[in-house]
């Protein structure tokens, strides 16, 4: 698989255009993981103040479950079926934990990867 991986990169840097892409996502790699790093004390909050607070429900029940249900939440699928199962166990405060963590990961924390991508991609054009 990873000479697979490294003889794409070989075949693509041939041409310019996909050899910037490979350059500008290489190079910002290490500020997409401080991010990263950075929002993952986050992360293990919610996580665990859904174990905390929603133990009751299947998706939340421990730690671990917890950290699985949040994961797919965190790339943006997996809503529906965790909104449901809090809202049977705290109905407001439910709805808020898993609109806020949508918000918060959905809107934000991809945005600043999506910001730090582009930020390398400006710097490599110029």
């Amino acid at each position: 698989m990873f000479i697979g991986w490294v003889s794409t990169i070989r075949f693509y840097s041939k041409s310019s255009d996909y050899f910037l892409i490979f350059k500008t996502l290489s190079k910002s790699a290490p500020h997409i993981q401080h991010a990263l790093f950075g929002v993952a004390p986050i992360y293990i909050g919610f996580a665990l103040v859904g174990t905390v607070l929603f133990w009751r429900s299947e998706r939340f029940r421990d730690t671990q479950e917890s950290f699985a249900s949040m994961l797919p939440m965190f790339w943006g699928s997996n809503f529906y079926d965790n909104f449901n199962q809090v809202i049977g166990c705290a109905s407001v405060f439910g709805q808020l934990f898993i609109l806020g963590f949508g918000i918060f990961f959905g809107f934000i924390v991809i945005n600043l990867f999506i910001a730090a991508v582009i930020n390398q991609y400006n710097e490599d054009i110029n």
